[in-house]
């Protein structure tokens, strides 16, 4: 890049992955007119996709850093993670044992925290976790736990 024209800070992530040329950047989907990085938009239109077809309420879909860098990083991990999203907003408890699945099953009706956890070979384990009231999905290593 020329001189003057380093990245900027993303008003969503605070991450400086903002492009200083705004042609580069994607629009929120919150008001579709604050410019935010690639990674952010991905995160928002998968979140709006996910969110029409789940079976509960996800709240607001955030990440850890460690899962954030993976993601910009790895196409396939990406994928993954968007597809194991999926697969949790519609009941879908990914590789946990039957107890397990059934105390989530007892959790959606009741109203507690559910928990998923995906593997697929070749890329790392993660987690995703609703807390109770909603209000919030996390994906995370279980590592970052």
């Amino acid at each position: 890049m020329k001189q003057g024209k380093e990245m900027k800070k993303c008003p969503r992530c605070g991450e400086m992955k903002l492009h200083p040329d705004n042609r580069f950047n994607v629009l929120s989907r919150k008001d579709n007119k604050t410019h935010i990085c690639s990674d952010c938009g991905f995160a928002e239109a998968s979140g709006a996709f996910i969110r029409s077809k789940a079976k509960f309420e996800l709240g607001q879909l955030v990440w850890t850093r460690g899962v954030n860098d993976k993601v910009a990083d790895d196409e396939e991990f990406a994928k993954f993670v968007t597809d194991s999203l999926k697969r949790h907003a519609k009941g879908d408890w990914g590789d946990l044992c039957d107890e397990d699945r059934q105390e989530n099953e007892l959790s959606l009706r009741e109203g507690f925290r559910l928990f998923s956890a995906y593997e697929k070979e070749g890329l790392p384990k993660i987690w995703i976790i609703t807390e109770r009231d909603r209000s919030v999905t996390t994906i995370l290593f279980p590592e970052e736990y």
